[in-house]
């Protein structure tokens, strides 16, 4: 899994409280959740067993595009982003001046081009973060932010077991897929993307005369 390169360890850290607006949107919250567990980014924490995580960043939702009524789930990794150096989350992106002209074919008029787009659903998740690291990526959510019906099911599933702490009505998860609001994601995303991409340019999708 990929490594966090931290200029120190990050100490231990619970926060405080979640985004108010969790509990506002708690379906659409738990519906946004519920989905990163069956891609297996997120997994329910045995704290029973293994312990609380050494960090537990908080989170919200946020609206899922522009002018979008869905809502997705935020993980505000701020404290864990002070001991990632700014360098490893710098990227560059493809814009529409450096790939201009790329899929001209030669015997294409001047003024016709043609090209093409993809969107990767929860390209994220495919990275998963090293397993020592872990213990960094906790978050709980409180029984206030969730429907009934998913308090009983996180109660009675096998695959919750052990991630109720009920002296303080919190649910602990693990997030072990690159997250959301990590410095460096967006960097080590698209440095693989890049590269693919970069493949089919030269061996796929560029036209030679």
């Amino acid at each position: 899994g990929y490594t966090i390169p931290f200029t120190e360890y990050p100490p231990p850290f619970h926060r405080a409280y979640n985004g108010p607006d969790l509990a506002e949107y708690k379906d659409q919250a738990w519906t946004a959740l519920f989905k990163d567990i069956t891609h297996g980014a997120v997994r329910p924490c045995n704290i029973q067993a293994n312990g609380k995580p050494r960090v537990v960043s908080p989170v919200r939702t946020a609206p899922k595009g522009w002018r979008s009524g869905r809502r997705r789930f935020v993980i505000n990794m701020r404290f864990i982003n002070r001991f990632v150096p700014e360098s490893e989350s710098a990227c560059e992106l493809d814009t529409l001046s450096r790939i201009r002209g790329m899929f001209q074919a030669h015997d294409m008029p001047s003024n016709r081009v043609w090209g093409f787009t993809m969107d990767l659903a929860s390209g994220y998740h495919n990275f998963r973060l090293t397993e020592s690291q872990l213990e960094l990526m906790g978050i709980a959510v409180h029984v206030s932010e969730l429907p009934e019906c998913v308090i009983q099911w996180l109660r009675s599933h096998p695959s919750a077991f052990g991630c109720e702490d009920k002296s303080a009505g919190l649910f602990y998860f693990t997030v072990v897929a690159l997250p959301f609001g990590l410095g460096p994601s967006c960097a080590v995303f698209s440095d693989v993307v890049t590269a693919l991409a970069a493949a089919w340019r030269r061996h796929l999708v560029c036209l030679k005369p």
